[in-house]
């Protein structure tokens, strides 16, 4: 059985999780998103200079 202490415990932790996939989730698709601004950045410029 669990006592209240215990399950205060348990949600904390998996609220902490949950809180660390989600700023991963947000740190990785803001990276991602400058990383193919960028690239899509010089492949335009490139396209330009060749047209």
């Amino acid at each position: 059985m669990h006592t209240s202490n215990d399950l205060t415990v348990d949600i904390d932790n998996k609220l902490i999780f949950v809180r660390k996939k989600l700023f991963l989730c947000f740190l990785g698709g803001n990276l991602y998103f400058q990383y193919n601004y960028s690239v899509g950045r010089v492949l335009s410029s490139n396209t330009l200079f060749w047209l």
